[in-house]
Parts: structure tokens; C-alpha cells; sequence
């Protein structure tokens, strides 16, 4: 089976999943889908989240958030200077300046009062993945390392073989 087909149908579970949100751990980001209703809402990030989210994934690879044809989040946000936010620098402790805090702490608030759902998962051969949702969304993610290096991980709480790994050479 090749690596599109592969990608295609370990995430159609996603189909029609909420999208819960955005989060960073260093400089990869993990984003949340589906199965966190708690008395009616949604969790709103965070450790809540990690605790309540069915599926994530993990991505180490360049990705970007598109609303519409407009990119609205993206890794760049981890460590670039943007609209009078300062640099991240790993340990300065100074997480609440970087821009991804903020821009990605007002896009899970949409996606919580929104309820935006999985519409659509494509990828190609390269292990490029995009997932399309409700409100014209689209979270694309560009496989481009060299050297068997990990691109992204796909959890499913519901799985109990383990995770699904794409490498740059799968």
C-alpha cells in the first residue's frame, strides 16, 4: 500500500471529529481533535485537553493553519519576532511573548465556540498531509527533512498498537 493510502486511512477517523485546538511543547506543535465534550464544552487546551482529546497529532515538520487563503497560524510563530512580540529563546522564560501563544490562544477559542469539524485528509507520497475542516480551514504539513528523521505522529486513544509514525523516507 503506498504511504498516501497508508496516511488517508489511519487518519479518516478524523472525519468529522472536532478540532480542539492548538498546543507547543518546545518546538513542535500538537493539535487535538474529537471526543473532549465535558458537560457540554469543550476543553479549552492545555493539560485539559491532553487529558480529554481522543486524537493528536504531533508534528515536527513546517506546517501552517490556513483560514480561507489566509495563513492565520504557523511554525514561524514559535521563534520569529512578529508584530512587536520578542524572540523565543528556549528557557527565557518568556513564553507569553511569543506570538504562537497568543495567535493560537485566540483560534482555539473559535474553534471551541465554532465546533469546526474534519471535513477532508489528503496526503501525498512525500508523507505532505493536509486536513480540511468546517469554516474553510486547512492545516497543511510539509515532510522536509533528510535522514530517516521523524516528520509527524498521528495518536488514536482508541488504538493500542501504538502510534503512527511518518518518516522523510517512508
Amino acid at each position: 500500500m503506498s504511504i498516501k493510502h497508508q496516511i488517508e486511512g489511519e487518519l479518516s477517523v478524523l472525519l468529522g471529529e472536532r478540532i480542539i485546538g492548538f498546543r507547543r511543547a518546545a518546538l513542535m506543535v500538537g493539535v487535538d481533535f474529537g471526543g473532549n465534550e465535558e458537560n457540554g464544552r469543550m476543553a479549552s487546551g492545555g493539560r485539559d485537553a491532553c487529558k480529554t482529546r481522543r486524537y493528536a497529532l504531533h508534528v515536527h515538520s513546517p506546517w501552517r493553519l490556513l483560514k480561507e487563503s489566509d495563513v492565520c497560524l504557523s511554525q514561524y510563530a514559535f521563534c520569529h519576532q512578529m508584530n512587536g512580540f520578542r524572540r523565543y529563546e528556549e528557557n527565557d522564560g518568556a513564553d507569553e511573548d511569543v506570538p504562537f501563544t497568543e495567535l493560537s490562544s485566540d483560534i482555539n477559542r473559535g474553534f471551541e465556540s465554532e465546533a469546526v469539524r474534519v471535513t477532508r485528509v489528503e496526503a501525498n507520497e512525500l508523507g505532505d498531509l493536509k486536513i480540511y475542516m468546517e469554516n474553510e480551514y486547512c492545516l497543511e504539513i510539509f515532510v522536509d527533512s533528510i535522514g530517516n528523521t521523524e516528520s509527524w505522529r498521528f495518536f488514536d486513544g482508541d488504538r493500542e498498537s501504538g502510534h503512527f509514525v511518518v518518516f522523510d523516507e517512508p
